[in-house]
């Protein structure tokens, strides 16, 4: 069996048309499909329209895990909705503050 690429390991019974997710992979599946739908159903009862990426992925502790991509307008509304109420200060450049 060849190697699916440079640097990717293989998979038993893979084949160049379906490769099989590992238990660790699936979760990391619904996890992003459900923080995709939740953050989804949490814009359309606001009323924002805006581009939102969720990936999942196994770190290398393998943990399901997801990646989330969203634009500035949209971080900062999420923002807002964190038990203070509001974004973060920013910094004279623009940039927020993290920590003290």
């Amino acid at each position: 069996m060849a190697a699916e690429g440079p640097g990717e390991p293989e998979r038993a019974g893979a084949t160049p048309h379906a490769i099989r997710l590992t238990a660790r992979e699936r979760e990391a599946v619904a996890l992003a499909t459900e923080v995709r739908g939740l953050l989804c159903t949490w814009m359309a009862r606001r009323g924002l329209a805006a581009p939102l990426g969720v990936s999942p992925y196994v770190d290398r502790a393998g943990r399901p895990c997801v990646l989330i991509r969203m634009d500035a307008r949209l971080a900062l509304a999420v923002l807002r909705t964190l038990p203070d109420g509001r974004p973060p200060p920013r910094r004279p450049n623009g940039t927020f503050r993290h920590g003290p």
